[in-house]
């Protein structure tokens, strides 16, 4: 996916893989909580998830864990 904004609109951007994304896509929480919590517990909860459905039988998917990476980055401008 790609996109662009004028950074004067961005204080923060986040970048995931997959499996950090099926927080919100396949696990049913939302972006502005996943922005909100940063990586660190995106992948925790991602993990709790993964972990209370070993047999991948209540949120169906082709294997138990994938990885899972996240990314989170504050802009700063050079303004004072």
């Amino acid at each position: 996916m790609t996109g662009s904004a004028p950074l004067e609109n961005v204080a923060r951007v986040m970048v995931l893989t997959d499996g950090a994304a099926c927080l919100v896509d396949l696990f049913g929480s939302g972006w502005a909580h996943v922005l909100g919590i940063g990586p660190q517990e995106t992948v925790r909860q991602v993990r709790a998830f993964e972990a209370s459905d070993p047999q991948c039988s209540r949120w169906p998917r082709m294997k138990t864990s994938d990885d899972a990476t996240a990314v989170l980055w504050s802009l700063v401008t050079g303004e004072d």
